[in-house]
């Protein structure tokens, strides 16, 4: 019975759907919600920012960056049906205004131009990228020259992180394996750590500052 309900619980972290959604979106949100405030604090958000987020929760995160970026474009992208509807409910305002835009997609296939942003944030969607390499690319590809990457995710650094977030299910890095990744597609990397009550998370921004070579 754990066994299935820890899986429940992975496959509705990487894409909720189902009865139980809106449930699992509203805790994960309230979870997470300290921690991705941080890191937008760390970022040089300006009102004329273009900014991508990548896994989007319910909303509330684009609904923080609205308040900050008021002439800018603000995007984001899901994989779940029920995480869009959700965040487009929330942000409805801003959508109509058209200050955001939200579509269907995932890290490894961005539904957006080259060089479109000056940021491309994402929180915890790293344990679920089949190919690192591939979605790196992507949101290299979409960042503009001298564009900002940040990263918030589990790194098995910490002792707990295993037992939150089983690699049966999740595909876990230390904080520096994953930052040597960023590097090596062109980006100049800081990292990081919090702890949020008993949550521990590692955060990652790079700066794109050289061409990215795919030999």
């Amino acid at each position: 019975m754990w066994k299935w309900f820890r899986s429940y619980l992975a496959k509705q972290a990487r894409s909720p759907s189902g009865i139980f959604a809106r449930i699992f979106l509203h805790w994960m949100t309230q979870s997470t919600d300290a921690e991705n405030a941080a890191m937008l604090g760390r970022l040089d958000l300006a009102e004329d920012s273009s900014i991508l987020e990548i896994g989007i929760g319910n909303g509330r995160t684009l609904h923080r960056i609205a308040e900050q970026v008021i002439t800018g474009r603000i995007a984001a992208i899901d994989i779940s049906a029920k995480s869009l509807r959700l965040a487009a409910k929330l942000n409805q305002q801003s959508i109509q205004a058209g200050r955001i835009e939200l579509k269907h997609g995932q890290s490894d296939a961005i539904p957006f131009e080259d060089h479109h942003f000056d940021i491309v944030f994402s929180a915890h969607t790293v344990y679920f990228w089949n190919d690192p390499q591939r979605d790196l690319s992507e949101i290299r590809r979409v960042l503009k020259p001298g564009g900002t990457l940040a990263l918030i995710f589990a790194s098995i650094d910490d002792g707990a992180t295993t037992k939150q977030y089983p690699v049966s299910h999740f595909k876990l890095y230390t904080r520096d394996d994953f930052a040597a990744l960023v590097r090596k597609h062109g980006f100049d990397v800081e990292t990081g750590s919090d702890r949020f009550g008993q949550r521990h998370v590692s955060w990652i921004i790079g700066r794109a500052v050289q061409v990215h070579s795919e030999s």
